[in-house]
């Protein structure tokens, strides 16, 4: 009787065990789904800042952002006028 509840409780702790390493295993799966988007993410930032920076330089080789620039400092001084 003894050597059964001993084999009872070794099964239990295996069963307990099995389920902690099956929680395991979708935690890593979920950790790495994350990483992969987190480094996904980073790599769309990135382009957008290429993007924007390339604009940005080529707006103002053109003049027209320096011009934009002008016109909402002018705005902005009219809108302040009583």
């Amino acid at each position: 009787m003894a050597a059964l509840k001993s084999l009872e409780r070794m099964f239990l702790g295996l069963e307990k065990k099995e389920i902690i390493t099956g929680e395991l295993a979708r935690k890593v799966h979920e950790l790495k789904d994350t990483e992969e988007f987190l480094n996904d993410n980073k790599a769309h930032q990135a382009c957008a800042a290429r993007k924007k920076t390339a604009t940005v330089e080529e707006e103002t080789a053109k003049g027209t952002l320096l011009r934009c620039k002008s016109i909402t400092s002018f705005s902005q001084r009219i809108s302040s006028d009583p």
